[in-house]
């Protein structure tokens, strides 16, 4: 992909690239409310069922899949080299699977797990912070890719993950940037306190919503298009989320090919159009060569990138099950 050079050019690009990027962001999230309550209450109606199988299924089939105390990492060597070299690829591995350790990383990776069993697919970032590297899980509805018909992410043209920041990490990230003060003044006449209620009028709106929904399969095309709840209702059918009543700034971070250099640019927008990098020039905030994104999918679909929830298949087998107990004599 070539990204221009012209300011103005740059922001009409990105902000064409984050809208394919984020095309199906709705759908997939009103998916993934049906999904949710399946697994949580057994019915499509969000009242609990007698017997709800789906929960222990995930969890269990998650703990099959990955386990954190099974972690190791190995370093292997195509061709042969002195065993000084060998020795120290040891060294990394033992490194490498501590700093797992300490970080939490492989809990954070084994808590994806049944994220991607539920909605088909999850997203582990991991970045460089103050102690090193840090990781944390995405969820689906959260993140867009380039062509949802390719299923390698290193493949994709460009990544983009879409979150919420506070003002003090908006400062950090703005502050060594040329008239950060009016920069600032002018992205924080875009927050909301409200953003983890409402977000009226907001992309967030199509992704999260704590108000209590009518939440029955029947009615689902009827509610707007991507809200997921994430309130408890009064019949406990659904664990509560998060509130805020602080001040909230909607981002996207996009991760774009770009030819001119030959490797990712970061690019860090701000609702609704205030591009915050690249500025003085374009860099790869991660590492050289790659980005940040790592996907968990247990269930594969050729030429899909989201892949099938594990709910699908149980419901596809039960449905099965009753058919057959149905034509048995």
């Amino acid at each position: 992909m070539i990204l221009p050079g012209n300011k103005t050019d740059l922001l009409r690009k990105v902000l064409d690239v984050k809208e394919a990027c984020r095309v199906s962001v709705a759908s997939r999230a009103a998916m993934c409310r049906v999904y949710n309550l399946w697994i949580e209450t057994g019915r499509s109606s969000g009242q609990r069922a007698l017997v709800n199988k789906l929960y222990g299924h995930i969890d269990r089939l998650a703990a099959h899949l990955f386990s954190p105390t099974e972690l190791r990492f190995v370093l292997d060597f195509e061709a042969h080299y002195p065993a000084e070299t060998l020795e120290q690829g040891e060294t990394t591995a033992r490194v490498l699977t501590r700093e797992w350790e300490r970080k939490d990383i492989d809990i954070l990776f084994a808590a994806a797990v049944p994220v991607a069993l539920s909605y088909g697919a999850a997203i582990l970032k991991q970045m460089w912070g103050h102690s090193g590297l840090e990781a944390r899980t995405i969820m689906p509805w959260q993140f867009g890719v380039y062509r949802e018909d390719v299923n390698n992410i290193e493949d994709q043209e460009a990544l983009c993950e879409s979150g919420m920041m506070t003002l003090e990490e908006v400062w950090r990230r703005i502050s060594h940037l040329p008239n950060a003060d009016k920069l600032y003044a002018r992205i924080i006449s875009h927050a909301r306190k409200d953003a983890g209620e409402t977000m009226a009028g907001s992309f967030f709106h199509n992704v999260l919503s704590t108000s209590i929904l009518n939440t029955s399969l029947a009615d689902a095309r009827a509610q707007p298009g991507g809200i997921v709840q994430l309130s408890g209702d009064g019949s406990g059918a659904t664990a509560p989320g998060p509130e805020f009543k602080i001040d909230l700034i909607p981002f996207h971070e996009l991760y774009v090919k770009d030819d001119a250099k030959g490797d990712y640019t970061t690019v860090l927008l701000i609702e609704p159009d205030i591009l915050v990098s690249p500025f003085f020039k374009r860099e790869n905030m991660f590492a050289p060569g790659t980005q940040p994104f790592s996907l968990v999918q247990p269930n594969y679909v050729p030429g899909y990138f989201w892949g099938r929830s594990e709910i699908i298949e149980q419901r596809r087998a039960l449905r099965a099950v009753l058919l057959l107990h149905h034509r048995t004599p």
